[in-house]
C-alpha cells in the first residue's frame, strides 16, 4: 500500500473535533480556552473556524519546498517593538546597525500514516509525526538610515540554518534530510512618518517593502526562501503616554501561491499589535502579537504568535538590547512550538531622552563629597552664576602646628563689578618677639567702570613687658 501523508503545523498529536471531511486542509489540535479567545479577538471568524476543521490525507499530496517557514521578521531601526514597526522616525542622516537572533523549535511538522485515506481514521496505522523542519536559527542583520526626519530606509538580511528530516510527496523522509545554511530573502523597506511629531502622543506612519528570492537560489528546496519576490505595504499606528506605549500594524503582502499538501500559501493580510511600559530609563517591558490570514476557513492559512520580553538601554548609551520569547497561538505553516530571540542595535546619534535627563541631573546637580573638600555648583539664570568654595587645610611647622583657615567667596554677574574679599588669620606663637598680628586686605574691582582700589589695614597689639 502506498504511504500517505497529512500535513500538520504543530508537533502534538490530537484527534479532531469533527468528523466532517474536508479535503485540502491542515488539521490542528483541540484548542484551549485561551486559544479560542485569542482567535476570536485577533483573527475573527476565519481564526475560529481553523480550530474546528478536519481533513483527509490525499493519495499523493503536493509538497512544495520553495517557501520560507520563517514568520518572525525583525524590525530594522530604533524605536520599534520586536517585529512590529514604530512610526517615530527622527533625525537627519542618522544611521543604525544591529542584529537579531531568533530560534524556532518545530516550525513545520507533518503527520503521516499508512493504509488509510485519513490519518485520523481508526484503521490508520503507523501514525508518525515527521519533523520536517525541527530546528531553525536565523540571524537578521539590521540596518537603517534616516534621510530626513520623516523618511527612513531599512534593510534586513537573514542568515538562516535549518535542520529536519524533510518529506517527499509520498510522506517518506528525504534521503539526506534537511540540513542547510544560507542567506534568506533580503528585505528592503521605506518608512514614512505621515502624521505627528516624534514625541507626540499619537503618530501615524507607513512602510513599503520588497524581498528578493535569494534563499531559494542559494539553498534550493530547503524551506529557507521563497521562489518568487514579495512586495507589500504597511500602515503604522504608534501611541505613547506617561511611560505606556501601544500600537499596531496592518499590512498586505503579495506573493505567488505555493501549495503544501492542500494548503495554499500565497498573498496574505498581516497584522501586529503591541504594548509596552517603561519601568525605568533603563528597562522597558513589552508584549506583542503578530500573525497572518487569508480570510479563509482552511487550516494552515491563519497564524498567530504571542511574544513577550524586555528592552534594556544603559544610561546615556546608544546601544539597545532586546531579549524575549513566545509561542504559537493559532497554528499554521511556520508557527513554532517555542520561539526565543536576542538582539542588539546601536544608533550613535539616537539616545533615550529620559536617560539623558537623569544622567544630566546626577552629574550637574548632586554635590560631590570628598575628604577635606566640599564643592557645590548651582546654576540660576543663564546670565548669572554663583559659585561657593570652601576648603580647610592643616599645616605643620618646625616649632608649632598652627591652624590656617582660608575662605574665599566670588560673586560674578554679567557686566557688573566684581568684588573679592580675602581674610587670613594666623594665631600668634608663645615667643614674645612675635606678637599677635592681624591683617585685613580688601580689593574692589569695577569692570569697565572704575580703577582698582586696594586698602590695607595692619593692627599690632601692644606687648606687655
Amino acid at each position: 500500500m502506498p504511504r500517505r501523508s497529512q500535513l500538520l503545523s504543530i508537533p502534538r498529536r490530537c484527534r479532531p473535533l469533527s468528523k466532517t471531511p474536508q479535503l485540502g486542509a491542515l488539521r490542528f489540535p483541540k484548542p484551549s480556552a485561551l486559544r479560542l479567545l485569542t482567535g476570536a479577538l485577533l483573527t475573527g471568524a476565519p481564526g475560529i473556524a481553523t480550530f474546528f476543521t478536519t481533513s483527509f490525507a490525499s493519495a499523493q499530496a503536493k509538497v512544495d519546498h520553495g517557501i520560507s517557514v520563517q514568520r518572525f521578521q525583525a524590525a530594522p531601526g530604533p524605536r520599534n517593538y520586536f517585529s512590529m514597526r514604530g512610526a517615530r522616525t527622527d533625525g537627519e542622516k542618522v544611521w543604525s546597525a544591529g542584529m537579531m537572533l531568533n530560534y524556532a523549535f518545530e516550525p513545520l511538522v507533518v503527520r503521516s500514516c499508512k493504509d488509510a485515506t485519513n490519518c485520523d481514521d481508526v484503521n490508520a496505522r503507523q501514525l508518525v509525526d515527521k519533523k520536517v523542519v525541527e530546528n531553525m536559527l536565523t540571524g537578521d542583520l539590521l540596518g537603517s538610515f534616516t534621510i530626513i526626519p520623516r523618511v527612513q530606509l531599512g534593510l534586513r538580511i537573514p542568515l538562516t540554518w535549518v535542520k529536519g528530516v524533510g518529506i517527499t510527496e509520498t510522506g517518506n523522509d528525504e534521503t539526506a534530510g534537511v540540513n542547510a545554511f544560507a542567506i534568506g530573502d533580503p528585505e528592503l523597506e521605506g518608512k514614512f512618518r505621515l502624521y505627528g511629531e516624534p514625541k507626540a502622543p499619537f503618530v501615524i506612519g507607513a512602510t513599503v517593502f520588497a524581498t528578493a528570492p535569494v534563499g531559494q537560489a542559494m539553498a534550493e528546496d530547503k524551506f529557507i526562501g521563497d521562489k518568487h519576490p514579495t512586495v507589500g505595504a504597511r500602515a503604522i499606528f504608534d501611541g505613547e503616554a506617561q511611560g505606556f506605549s501601544f500600537g499596531g500594524n496592518l499590512a498586505g503582502a503579495y506573493r505567488k501561491s505555493v501549495v503544501i499538501g492542500k494548503t495554499d500559501i500565497g498573498s496574505e493580510f498581516r497584522y501586529a499589535v503591541g504594548a509596552g511600559y517603561r519601568v525605568s530609563p533603563v528597562f522597558r517591558v513589552m508584549a506583542e502579537g503578530f500573525g497572518t490570514t487569508r480570510f479563509t476557513t482552511r487550516n494552515g492559512e491563519n497564524t498567530l504568535e504571542g511574544l513577550g520580553g524586555i528592552q534594556i538601554v544603559p544610561l546615556g548609551s546608544a546601544v539597545q538590547f532586546t531579549l524575549g520569547g513566545g509561542t504559537g497561538l493559532v497554528q499554521g505553516v511556520g508557527v513554532p512550538k517555542v520561539r526565543a530571540f536576542l538582539g542588539v542595535i546601536s544608533s550613535p546619534r539616537v539616545r533615550t531622552p529620559t536617560a539623558m535627563t537623569l544622567r544630566a541631573r546626577l552629574t550637574n546637580v548632586l554635590p560631590s563629597r570628598k575628604i577635606g573638600m566640599a564643592t557645590r555648583t548651582r546654576t540660576a539664570a543663564p546670565t548669572r552664576t554663583t559659585i561657593w568654595t570652601a576648603s580647610q587645610t592643616r599645616k605643620t611647622s618646625a616649632r608649632a602646628s598652627p591652624k590656617t583657615r582660608m575662605a574665599s567667596r566670588t560673586w560674578t554677574a554679567a557686566r557688573k563689578p566684581t568684588t573679592t574679599r580675602t581674610a587670613s588669620r594666623t594665631p600668634a606663637t608663645a615667643a614674645p618677639t612675635k606678637p599677635k598680628r592681624r591683617t585685613v586686605t580688601r580689593t574692589t574691582t569695577a569692570a569697565r567702570m572704575s580703577p582698582t582700589l586696594t586698602t590695607t589695614v595692619c593692627r599690632t597689639p601692644v606687648t606687655r613687658a
